[in-house]
Parts: C-alpha cells; structure tokens; sequence
C-alpha cells in the first residue's frame, strides 16, 4: 500500500517540477520567474475531455460545466505550457502536436489520480464502490438478467449501473469499470482485454417462414428473400461475410445494432435474418430459428471483456469478471476462445 501510495506521489510532483519548470522558461509569463498557481488536475481533465468530444461544448456537456469555465482552464494550461494545445476548427477543436504527446501522457496520469481513493479502499479486498457496465445494446435480456441478479445477490453492497451503446468502445465515459463489445477492436488507451465466447455470426430464419416463402439455396435465391442484418461496429450492414473470405454486397430490408430486436423480427417471420448465433440457448425459451446457407454464409464473432487499466485491479472489477466468467463457462456452457482463454492480458490500442 505504502508503495502505491509513494508511486502515485511521484508521478504527480514529477508533473509538478515540470510545470514549474516550464513557467519559468515560459515566454508568455508575465514576469519571468514569477510563480502563479501550479496546474492542476482539474485543467487535465478538462483539455482531454475537448480532445475526446472535438469541442469545447462537448467536453462542458460531458463534464458538467458552463463552456467558460472549460475554456478558462484549457487557457491557463497552454500558459502554463506556452505552447498552443488545439487548434480551433470550423467543427470543433484538434489537438496540436504538442497537444497530442499532452495527451497521451496525461490520460494515464488522471486516470491513476483519480483511481487513487479507491485504491486506499480496495486494500481490504471488500468489493465497494459503484460498478458501471458498459454493454452493446440488444443483449438477450433474460442473459442480461440472470448476470445482474447474480451480481446483486453476491454483492449487494455495490450499486449497479448499466450503459447501452451501439458502439460501447466509443467515447468512453472516465467511469466505466468494464466494456463488452464484439470484435477485435481494443479502445484507445492501456486496457486489459479478453475473448470471453465466440458466436457464429450466420443466416437465420423461422421454420414457418421457410415453409412459407420456401429455403434459399444460392445466394441468387437469397436476393429474393428479405434481409435482415446486424450492423457490428466499424462495418454498415450492406454486406454478408462468406466463409471462404471476402464480402457479398446485398440490399437488406432491415439494417440494425439491437440483435435482440433484428433476433425477435426473424423469430415473427420478417425475413431471413444475419445475426450472432450463440452455441447455446441463450433465452429461457428456444425461437427455433434454423440456419441458411451455413456453409457459405457466416463467420466467427467474438464477444470480449475490456478493462481500463487503472480499474483492472479493483474488488469490484474482479468480483464482476470472475462472475462473467463463471457464468459464460459455466452456467451457459460456453469455452472461451482458444487465443484468449487464459488470464487478462494488458494491451494497449
């Protein structure tokens, strides 16, 4: 503990020194050598909430303060630099070079600073604190269900908030504890990350549609059949992956990120539908859907766990991983993927 603490100590009064240094050197001082207040972590916050959102409105919104106020600090830390961190644009603002190497090292920093009160806590081991779960939208909610009333029973202590975004790796908010998402793309910064299952991304339709409207058995026959497709992040859904690689643009009916909602329209007979297919039920009751086309359509998706590194290790964060596990491998029967099944490995985007 002493160790943390002493660490987190001299990170901050090497930015300190710095900064004074800096002043000195500073040709925009007032009076060369004159000291003013020191830069403080609040100006930090409040340069990398303008770099993530593009604008100064942006970053107000996100953190809560009247624009002035925002502007006020980003104008006292490029003083206190005197050097230009942004550049202002027509959209927004982007950052300078030197804005940029700011940037990067100072995400880590605020991130550790901030983390700190919680790291003197989580010393007796006892998950506290609120944990924020970050999740794609249109999980299955009875999954989605079972995982938070599992949580709640095992730690009742620790208030639960939940976050749905299309894209959940997207402009992440500075308190999310864990991220699942599909695919391989890791958000940016030092974070932890795993494969938890792997889902077989395929064609799917309702038996009673099929029997209706007939079972496609080329891609030709397939055009004539409503499409209904799952729009992953980074991709627009006018494409099916085939098996033997490469993409085959369609027309779909339907493009959307809820699977839940695409899973439930092809369950009603809308059409045939490209979803995630899990290796088990997932729901409590089974929607018979069938597979199309499966040995030319489809290819592997991977739901993974993301962790932002200065939370990695906290109760709360562990009691939730090892939860997700628990009933991934366990409860629902699901192995994880074979370059990703042993413990979280540090990566940084």
């Amino acid at each position: 503990m002493h160790r943390l603490l002493a660490l987190h100590q001299r990170r901050w009064e090497a930015w300190l020194d710095f900064s004074r240094a800096r002043r000195y050197a500073s040709p925009h001082s007032a009076h060369r050598g004159a000291l003013r207040e020191p830069m403080d972590i609040e100006q930090l916050q409040a340069f990398l909430a303008i770099v993530d959102h593009g604008s100064v409105l942006g970053a107000a919104d996100a953190l809560k303060l009247p624009r002035s106020t925002v502007r006020a600090k980003l104008d006292a830390l490029e003083q206190e630099f005197g050097v230009a961190l942004l550049t202002r644009t027509r959209d927004g603002a982007e950052a300078t070079a030197a804005g940029v190497a700011l940037a990067e090292r100072a995400r880590s920093l605020v991130n550790q600073l901030r983390s700190l009160p919680s790291a003197v806590r989580d010393e007796m081991n006892v998950p506290t604190g609120e944990l924020h779960l970050r999740v794609p939208v249109g999980p299955p909610p009875e999954l989605l269900g079972l995982l938070i009333s599992a949580f709640r029973e095992r730690h009742p202590q620790v208030p639960l908030h939940l976050s749905f975004a299309e894209d959940p790796l997207a402009q992440l908010p500075a308190d999310v504890d864990l991220v699942l998402h599909f695919g391989p793309n890791l958000p940016r910064g030092p974070f932890r990350t795993q494969g938890l299952i792997t889902l077989d991304e395929q064609l799917l339709a309702s038996p009673e549609y099929l029997a209706a409207h007939g079972t496609p058995r080329t891609l030709a026959e397939l055009q004539d059949h409503p499409l209904l497709i799952w729009r992953p992040p980074g991709e627009d859904g006018r494409a099916l992956p085939m098996r033997a690689g490469g993409l085959v643009p369609v027309k779909p009916a339907i493009v959307a990120a809820d699977v839940h909602l695409l899973r439930m329209l092809v369950a009603a007979g809308a059409g045939i539908g490209l979803l995630p297919n899990p290796p088990v039920p997932v729901s409590l009751e089974s929607d018979g859907l069938v597979p199309v086309l499966k040995e030319l359509v489809g290819q592997p998706c991977v739901v993974r766990l993301a962790i932002p590194e200065a939370r990695a290790a906290t109760p709360r964060t562990r009691a939730a991983v090892a939860l997700i596990r628990e009933m991934a491998e366990g409860t629902l029967g699901f192995l994880p993927p074979e370059d990703d099944a042993g413990e979280l490995d540090e990566s940084a985007a």
